[in-house]
């Protein structure tokens, strides 16, 4: 950035780099205030809006960020809503419980009451109504089955198995091992025995959760703690559950540690296990240990 400021200063003209992951603080640290003014306006009014909704109660701000829910034609978008609303945490969810009944809103209302986390009587009894009431396959029987399984609630998933979509359930079982869990609040820590139950328990839907945790789809980040749980699922009578295991455990930034523990199991488990893609799968995390090192 001081590089910029030196080269605008030098040139007589505003010299500035953009960064859209962090675009407006990429901005107002290169410019002037009177330059960006000038040449962004959007944002220095995007800015005045967001001091001007922090000045407001509380129920007023979440009420605010709802309606800009779904919304991306105004200074402060859906997602910067979304995260405004999650960061409110469980002040937040009466206003969110409504949104349920809204076919708009109400698979954005399952999201983020699972990002939040808090699986309180109202807010299960809220999801598995939204998840009665819609109809198969519909978003917001989706997000409803992904919210109370990130709650810790899956069983009240299987509870309604017999109304639900093959795709729903699949969707449900393996809402925990993907990316999706590392967006809430309180994750699920990494646990492999309610996948392997639902495997035994419904071989017909094997297929469908497959589908769902092929390698390609974004899989949750394990932490060092769930290192155990992980090395454990390498040795599952599941195929698919291996396949996860040796996936999540080619995180190099487990550290050293973590490294000198994993990579010997990788290794044989590359030479030796009896499903060829999982050896495969196995190699390649090797693979990601070595490259960093």
């Amino acid at each position: 950035m001081r590089i910029c400021v030196t080269a605008g200063a030098h040139l007589g003209i505003p010299v500035f780099f953009v960064n859209h992951d962090c675009y407006e603080k990429m901005l107002t640290r290169c410019l002037t205030p009177s330059q960006l003014r000038s040449l962004f306006p959007e944002v220095v009014a995007t800015q005045a809006e967001r001091v001007r909704v922090s000045a407001l109660p509380p129920s007023e701000q979440i009420a605010y960020y709802i309606s800009r829910l779904n919304r991306f034609d105004d200074l402060i978008d859906s997602e910067e809503a979304e995260d405004a609303l999650r960061a409110f945490g469980s002040a937040a969810i009466p206003a969110l419980l409504p949104l349920l009944r809204n076919s708009e809103h109400a698979w954005l209302a399952a999201d983020l009451l699972a990002q939040i986390g808090v699986p309180d009587d109202t807010v299960l009894s809220a999801l598995s109504a939204a998840l009665s009431a819609s109809p198969p396959d519909n978003p917001v029987q989706l997000w409803s089955c992904r919210a109370l399984a990130q709650l810790g609630r899956l069983d009240l998933v299987l509870a309604s198995a017999a109304g639900l979509s093959r795709e729903a359930l699949a969707t449900a079982v393996t809402a925990r091992y993907t990316a999706f869990r590392d967006h809430g609040v309180h994750p699920l820590l990494l646990d492999y025995l309610p996948l392997e139950h639902f495997l035994s328990a419904y071989p017909g839907i094997v297929p469908e959760v497959a589908d769902e945790l092929k390698p390609g789809r974004s899989y949750c980040v394990i932490t060092p703690a769930e290192v155990p749980e992980a090395l454990r699922g390498t040795t599952s009578p599941y195929i698919l559950v291996r396949k996860h295991a040796v996936c999540v455990l080619g995180e190099r930034r487990l550290g050293d540690a973590i490294g000198r523990q994993v990579i010997p199991q990788l290794r044989a488990i590359a030479e030796t296990d009896p499903d060829s893609e999982v050896r495969r799968l196995a190699a390649l995390s090797l693979q990601w240990w070595k490259a960093d090192r």
